[in-house]
């Protein structure tokens, strides 16, 4: 789970912005909220983030994304670092990107891992443990003359050669690459945690996202497949149950022959391929042997009794939506899971009563053993209820006058209710967060009276 998350200077977040997923003194929904032994820290599971366009919400999120594809994906020699500095001030456009974030790892201990870049090199780097009285550096590295401190990694071992290995890795660390990254190509199995929770629980989705593999997972999974079957069949999409068309390669025509030795010729045998042709979308990948096309359909009912399917692509923007989201809600639902989603503007093509019952049943899930998390951009304010959320679970996103973002929670507003009406309140613009338009008077009242 995400303790803290904070960005300076990245797109429009000029000056630092903390997202801060533990709860303030309020009561509401106590019982929801799980705390951390090692920090006895109680985390939040839920936050919401709602703001106009262009407020910095989906910088945010992307935020996040940058720092994973950093940790996971790495480098190449003389590959540019993804530096996207705030633009609208001098004093800050070759300042470094910094990231700092505050987790629960896989070996269920809480870490904070900062890193700060330019489009060249990585300017700062550290890991440190963080306990309930202490923390513990694990590594530390910077720009001058001492560059890398792994004494904390060296403590973890007595033995000397693998202590002088940790130091021989770090010195050989490229100054484009992030020594998280260079630990595990390394085989330096004590970060492993740190890495894996970047690599396995962390999960962002976009508004355009699609999990690559769902037609593989809705095949191989009976128990995923009957949980998407149900939340279509609950949503009142018509849909009646989730079905695959698994061809070989060779069979689907609608594949110009070129393009198939193409991809004969150049797909790896652990690799997927994301094809699309005049709208229908495939998934190929080897199985059995052979190259094979994968299809989603869903199944409709006659008034006969019998049924007939739909390819995916033929769904509502909103069905394949819900679809696309069912797999990361499924993830987090599940038993002991310890998946964190950041899902941005989770309301796209979602009808509100939608988006609420998502939020719902992973709320009904949640207790002081929960582990899963889930944040979410939107601009849907039927969701801005007490009844919902904590008021220091809903935050609020703006630009100020010089165009950088900053980021608060209605958890700062002490003077608010358990009663009080949130959604009514936030469009009369009293907590901020919402657009200032020439016109906005006579909407924001319509929006109200709605």
């Amino acid at each position: 789970m995400i303790i803290r998350f904070e960005v300076q200077n990245f797109r429009s977040i000029r000056d630092s912005v903390v997202l801060l997923l533990t709860p303030g003194k309020e009561r509401q929904h106590a019982a929801r909220i799980p705390r951390h032994a090692g920090t006895d820290e109680r985390i939040l599971p839920v936050s919401a983030i709602y703001g106009p366009n262009a407020s910095g919400k989906s910088n945010l999120i992307e935020a996040a994304r940058v720092l994973q594809q950093l940790v996971v994906g790495g480098t190449q020699p003389a590959q540019p670092l993804p530096y996207q500095a705030f633009k609208l001030d001098p004093a800050t456009s070759a300042q470094p990107t910094r990231f700092s974030l505050d987790f629960v790892a896989t070996d269920d201990k809480a870490y904070r891992y900062v890193l700060a870049v330019t489009d060249q090199q990585v300017h700062f780097e550290e890991l440190t443990e963080v306990r309930r009285t202490v923390e513990r550096r694990v590594f530390r590295r910077e720009l001058g003359e001492k560059r890398f401190d792994v004494s904390g990694l060296e403590s973890l071992v007595q033995d000397k050669q693998r202590q002088a290995f940790f130091r021989f890795t770090a010195e050989g660390t490229r100054p484009n690459q992030p020594f998280l990254h260079e630990a595990m190509d390394r085989a330096i199995t004590e970060l492993e945690p740190v890495f894996r929770w970047f690599s396995g629980c962390l999960l962002i989705i976009g508004p355009e996202s699609r999990p690559i593999t769902l037609e593989d997972i809705v095949m191989e999974n009976d128990s995923f497949r009957e949980f998407l079957r149900d939340r279509l069949h609950g949503a009142d999409t018509g849909i009646n149950d989730i079905e695959t068309d698994d061809r070989p390669l060779d069979e689907v025509s609608d594949i110009p022959m070129p393009l198939r030795d193409n991809i004969r010729a150049n797909l790896k045998a652990n690799e997927v391929k994301l094809l699309r042709i005049q709208n229908r979308r495939f998934l190929i990948r080897h199985r059995d042997g052979d190259l094979r096309a994968c299809q989603l359909r869903a199944t409709r009912l006659l008034p006969d009794g019998s049924s007939i399917a739909f390819e995916a692509d033929e769904e509502s923007d909103g069905t394949r939506r819900y679809m696309d989201l069912a797999l990361a809600f499924y993830t987090i639902e599940a038993a002991k899971s310890r998946h964190v989603i950041l899902v941005d503007e989770l309301d796209r093509s979602l009808h509100p009563v939608l988006c609420r019952s998502a939020i719902e049943a992973f709320l009904a899930r949640c207790g002081p053993e929960t582990h899963s998390q889930l944040i979410i951009t939107t601009h849907d304010v039927t969701l801005m209820t007490q009844e919902l959320f904590r008021r220091d679970e809903l935050w609020l996103m703006e630009k100020d006058s010089s165009g950088a973002s900053r980021l608060f929670s209605l958890g700062d507003f002490t003077d608010l209710r358990n009663d009080k009406e949130l959604r009514r309140n936030y469009l009369q613009g009293r907590f901020g967060g919402i657009p200032v338009v020439s016109n906005h008077r006579p909407a924001i009242g319509a929006l109200i009276k709605a």
